[in-house]
């Protein structure tokens, strides 16, 4: 599922809600891909959660920089669209497994990576 998130530190940090969060809880491990489906970008690794008021600074930084609300051109706060009643939760993916590609080369340009403690 979609979500919004922001590369800082070597890993992607993304604020959620709901369904989401529940299964985050059961199986802490995630995939996550760019939107583009021509150059392919892939990671997935372990999550870990935090109370959204724990986010580092360089986090809320690169969120309000990346998410402005193209009406008023003020930034968007570091939060998952939660209804009332949901709880919010910020994650960040730290890397274990990539891969990545360019769409119409794959033979070519396909490459994949794991960390050095990837099981």
């Amino acid at each position: 599922m979609p979500v919004w998130g922001v590369w800082v530190d070597e890993a992607l940090w993304f604020g959620t809600y709901g369904q989401k969060v529940r299964n985050l809880a059961h199986e802490p491990y995630a995939v996550a891909h760019i939107e583009s489906g021509e150059d392919v970008a892939i990671i997935e690794g372990p999550v870990e959660r935090l109370e959204l008021s724990d986010a580092p600074a360089a986090v809320v930084t690169a969120y309000r920089e990346k998410y402005v609300d193209p009406t008023t051109g003020e930034p968007f706060e570091l939060q998952a669209a939660a209804e009332s009643g949901d709880d919010s939760w910020l994650y960040v993916l730290r890397p274990r497994v990539g891969h990545a590609w360019v769409e119409g080369a794959y033979l070519e340009t396909q490459t994949r990576w794991t960390s050095g403690d990837a099981p």
